[in-house]
């Protein structure tokens, strides 16, 4: 699967529009759609996924409107959060996500409700699946 989403910068504020990749259990993203050369690339097995509603991300996230998808990856479980305008295309990616990541759940909708968590997907007890600002 692959398509545009907005990410979070790590280190400096601010949201870029980036183009990912799944391939296997992989995460890639770059510049451009044709690009050769991967801008960064996630392992996504033992992830865990959240999807947040409008209205809780940055600033820069609430403006656009956007519905954000947040990894924990790798074993520091350094968080990576994307956005998507549409509330089916964030709950499809997330589901994607979830597939890649070999666990052993899926990725319900819940209500419309402003500022309520859609889903978050835990396996056993993790204090990293708790609501986070």
């Amino acid at each position: 699967m692959a398509g545009w989403m907005y990410k979070r910068r790590m280190l400096v504020p601010g949201t870029r529009k980036r183009w990912f990749e799944v391939r296997k259990h992989m995460l890639l993203y770059y510049l451009e759609p044709h690009n050769e050369s991967a801008r960064g690339v996630f392992d996504l097995r033992g992830c865990f996924v959240a999807v947040r509603d409008r209205g809780q991300g940055s600033r820069m996230e609430r403006l656009l409107g956007l519905y954000l998808i947040v990894l924990h990856v790798g074993a520091s479980h350094w968080p990576i959060t994307l956005g998507l305008a549409s509330r089916r295309a964030a709950l499809h990616w997330a589901q994607v996500f979830v597939d890649a990541s070999q666990r052993r759940s899926q990725v319900t909708p819940a209500p419309d409700t402003p500022g309520a968590f859609i889903q978050t997907v835990v396996i056993g007890a993790s204090p990293l699946a708790a609501p986070f600002s």
